[in-house]
């Protein structure tokens, strides 16, 4: 059968209610074609409780390894995924493996959103890396290498919150200001703890005013949901005391 007509067909069977045929329609096409698209969809299918299937992150890892494999992989979608599960409560141990060879595949490829994660696993996760943090700043620094200047960042994040090695001001304030073009709410809020607090730097609230206003007031580099918006919030209402 064609590939079009197996997608249809899978798509009107879910679109029914008949779920178990629905997902039977789009295991064929991906056996059959190894289609990349075919291969992510049974990969959410099996991440998210679609189609009233029940999660099973073991499948799910193995089919977007799959569809990594049978084309381009799409790093944003993966990204994202890899963002929800990584700081997800939902993890099982039967997950591990899966998302361990993904993240490991993807790295291979060279795609700097893996590096981030790995690097988050080795400094702070943990759940599929030994603990080892020079590592973790190595692969923040082969992220910053394929284009993604995020790894700034989280270097910073590391020497400031010392889970590389120890609290190390002056490594954080290097790494936040390395690159003028990459802009970030994180680095915004950072660098105006660092002069509101005197760290490293001399205690200067009038710049630590004008990150945190920074922070607040540019909708380019911040939304309402951003964690970093409050904090900086109450800090500037604390400067007005």
């Amino acid at each position: 059968m064609e590939l079009d007509y197996l997608r249809d067909k899978a798509e009107e069977l879910g679109e029914e209610g008949d779920c178990d045929e629905a997902y039977r329609y789009f295991l064929e096409a991906a056996l059959v074609y190894n289609d990349p698209d075919i291969l992510h969809t049974l990969a959410f299918l099996n991440y998210y409780p679609c189609l009233k299937k029940d999660v099973d992150y073991k499948k799910a890892f193995h089919f977007f390894l799959l569809a990594c494999k049978a084309g381009e992989p799409d790093y944003g979608v993966l990204g994202s995924i890899m963002e929800d599960y990584h700081n997800s409560v939902k993890r099982n141990i039967d997950a591990k493996e899966g998302y361990r060879t993904l993240l490991e595949y993807l790295m291979e490829q060279n795609s700097s959103t893996a590096y981030i994660y790995a690097g988050d696993e080795y400094l702070n996760t943990n759940f599929v890396f030994d603990p080892d943090w020079r590592k973790g700043l190595e692969c923040y620094e082969k992220a910053v290498e394929l284009g993604d200047p995020f790894g700034y960042d989280c270097i910073a994040r590391a020497y400031y919150t010392g889970t590389a090695g120890g609290v190390d001001y002056q490594k954080a304030f290097e790494y936040y200001t390395k690159s003028e073009e990459f802009h970030s709410s994180e680095k915004y809020y950072y660098l105006g703890e660092m002069y509101f607090h005197g760290h490293y730097v001399q205690k200067d609230w009038g710049k630590a005013k004008e990150y945190y206003e920074q922070l607040v007031n540019d909708k380019v580099y911040s939304n309402s949901d951003d964690q970093f918006v409050p904090l900086a919030m109450k800090r500037l209402l604390e400067m007005e005391e």
